[in-house]
C-alpha cells in the first residue's frame, strides 16, 4: 500500500463510498488551522483531533462513542 496523507485518504474513501452513507470519519493532525479544518470537513471528516492527544480529548471521544453506542442500542430495541 502506498503512503498517503489524511486528505488523500478522505478523498479515496469518499470515492469508494459514494453510494454508501459513511457514518463518521475522524482526522488526527498536528495542523488544526482553519484551512485544514475546512478541507477535512469538505472531504467528509466528522472530527478533527489535534495531535498529540491529551487525556481530556481521549475522555471526550470515549464519552461520544459511548453515547452513540447507547443510542444505537435503543434504536435496535425499538424494532422487533
Amino acid at each position: 500500500m502506498k503512503e498517503m496523507d489524511g486528505f488523500q485518504f478522505l478523498e479515496i474513501s469518499r470515492e469508494l463510498h459514494k453510494q454508501l452513507q459513511v457514518i463518521s470519519k475522524s482526522v488526527m493532525s498536528a495542523d488544526t488551522t482553519w484551512g485544514t479544518m475546512k478541507r477535512s470537513v469538505e472531504l467528509g471528516a466528522r472530527f478533527l483531533v489535534k495531535k498529540p492527544l491529551d487525556g481530556n480529548t481521549i475522555n471526550n471521544i470515549w464519552q461520544h462513542l459511548g453515547s452513540k453506542f447507547h443510542r444505537m442500542e435503543k434504536i435496535k430495541e425499538s424494532f422487533p
